[in-house]
């Protein structure tokens, strides 16, 4: 939720809110969406975001002092994979890989503080591989919240 605007001084002042699109398309344009005018108190990516896309805003205010929230994250496990907590800690709803995960990128996912809707598949010795490096709090989806690891596969190989 975004704090109230503060109101103290005669200018006006704006909560912005659009999809992550929207918003890259107004700074991109040929006369540019100054996102570091000290007008927008806050911005909200509102509906889903690409990694790419939500860094892309978050690059251009996160040295200010405007309010920003994401609603979603929705990418490749490569690209969570890549992501930061800086930026992750920004979204208000889910982060969900829509792809699976191999073993390496499931620990760096796992590894982040929020936490990330994401399946795994591999081969079971990267698996037991990838858990001697950096072991993985797994948490699965028996309640249906979908939150955390809902799937393991394991692909299993003739010697």
């Amino acid at each position: 939720m975004l704090n109230a605007p503060n109101l103290t001084n005669s200018d006006a002042v704006f909560v912005l809110e659009d999809t992550a699109q929207n918003i890259l398309e107004a700074v991109r344009a040929s006369v540019p969406l100054n996102l570091a005018s000290p007008l927008i108190q806050s911005i909200r990516v509102s509906g889903d975001a690409s990694v790419d896309e939500a860094q892309a805003i978050f690059d251009e205010i996160k040295n200010l002092k405007t309010l920003f929230n994401i609603d979603n994250i929705k990418d490749l496990a490569s690209e969570v994979a890549a992501s930061n907590d800086q930026l992750l800690s920004k979204v208000t709803g889910v982060v969900q890989v829509t792809d699976k995960a191999d073993a390496i990128e499931g620990a760096a996912i796992a590894a982040f503080n929020k936490d990330i809707v994401f399946d795994i598949k591999d081969d079971a010795n990267a698996l037991i591989e990838n858990l001697q490096l950096t072991p993985i709090d797994a948490s699965f989806d028996l309640d249906g919240s979908n939150e955390g690891v809902s799937v393991i596969e394991v692909d299993v190989k003739d010697s």
